[in-house]
């Protein structure tokens, strides 16, 4: 169908029309004539056959975290038996103006790989899509667009930063966690406590063969769980605690937090204080649910909900609330049943006590959490 240009063209064609029967001018006849020609020809060049594209898109990674650098890749194939004209790939991206990307003609299965940078400077759901190849005229007069994918929905979690030191709680093994204990009964075989029946996809190299002839059955070696500390966090999404700008700061905080258990293999339970409650869970199966449920929090009025029930005497209880809340906050840590319990106020000033830490707009989480791990400190520049 013609562009913008293109119906520029026949509106000026038509006023040189009108113009040369009133004037009785020949040339802008010739003029309007030729005007409508170009048009036609433009319509008539982006309507040729084209061979067959294949398109596909990749977001890397799959999931970015906010303010961090992500990329979308497309791909551009020819399925076709001769060479493709010049094509220009177009994605729409939430919140801009989209992606224009040019794409050099292709030869017969031929492929050739584009990208952009994608915009992460908010959480929450980025709508990426759909994306169309067009094919324009020489002049830019006409365009065809070739239907590519659809529109997809990509998650932008909440920044993480990277910290320090570990708050968790003295912690216990899970009931039925699959911890396996030496037995003095089994003294003539005792390795076979440590192993259990050969299950599709475990390693053969961890069959124990002379266990296996022995039981005549595949037994193999029983990893040892390790001891995994336990922590809860709870945040404040109350818009009276604090400011939007500090929430973000917030929110972030917990991502950070629910990371670092993750990474060092520990269990977490985070609980909102709009009612949600994620359980006390080994943090590396659950970052991914739990990240995402950070990624779509909002600000609502609530009350304050410390997780009391089930009581869990081994958690640490890290508070993420603001200076307007911070009294209601402590009181309610000294009543919990935790045994150590830590408050971090966000756009806040100075804390008023030993367990509090306060983080002001623009300080870094990671300085204060290394307070709070390692009391005394520093502050790094």
């Amino acid at each position: 169908m013609p562009t913008r240009a293109g119906w520029t063209v026949l509106a000026g064609a038509l006023a040189a029309l009108g113009a040369g029967r009133l004037l009785g001018v020949l040339e802008l006849y010739v003029l309007a004539a030729v005007a409508v020609a170009l048009v036609l020809a433009a319509v008539a060049w982006v309507r040729r056959p084209v061979p067959a594209l294949a398109l596909h898109r990749e977001v890397h990674p799959v999931r970015p975290t906010r303010g961090a650098a992500a990329r979308v890749d497309v791909v551009v194939r020819n399925l076709g038996r001769r060479a493709t004209p010049l094509l220009t790939v177009r994605d729409v991206v939430e919140g801009t103006v989209g992606a224009r990307l040019v794409v050099s003609p292709l030869v017969a299965g031929g492929a050739r790989q584009v990208g952009y940078r994608l915009p992460t400077l908010r959480r929450g759901a980025l709508q990426v899509g759909p994306m169309t190849a067009e094919l324009a005229d020489p002049f830019g007069l006409a365009r065809r667009a070739v239907p590519g994918p659809a529109a997809q929905t990509v998650t932008i979690l909440p920044g993480i930063e990277p910290l320090e030191g570990r708050l968790v709680g003295a912690g216990r093994q899970e009931p039925l966690a699959g911890r396996s204990t030496r037995s003095m009964a089994t003294s003539g075989i005792e390795d076979l406590a440590t192993l259990r029946p050969y299950v599709v996809g475990d390693d053969l190299r961890r069959v124990h063969w002379p266990a296996s002839a022995r039981a005549d059955d595949l037994l193999v070696r029983r990893d040892e769980e390790r001891w995994q500390g336990h922590l809860t966090l709870v945040l404040d999404v109350d818009p009276a605690a604090m400011p939007a700008d500090a929430f973000e700061q917030a929110v972030s905080a917990a991502a950070s937090v629910v990371h670092h258990v993750a990474e060092s293999g520990d269990r977490i339970r985070l609980v909102a204080s709009d009612g949600y409650d994620s359980g006390m869970v080994d943090a590396r199966r659950a970052e991914g649910a739990v990240l995402e449920h950070l990624a779509h929090v909002e600000q609502q009025p609530s009350a304050l909900a410390l997780p009391t029930a089930p009581a869990d005497r081994r958690s640490s209880l890290v508070v993420l609330s603001g200076a307007q809340r911070a009294e209601d906050a402590g009181r309610d840590l000294r009543r919990s049943d935790h045994p150590s319990g830590w408050i971090v106020r966000f756009g806040a000033p100075a804390p008023s006590g030993a367990d509090e830490v306060a983080v002001a707009l623009g300080d870094r989480f990671a300085d204060r959490w290394r307070q709070l791990a390692e009391p005394g400190a520093e502050v790094r520049a």
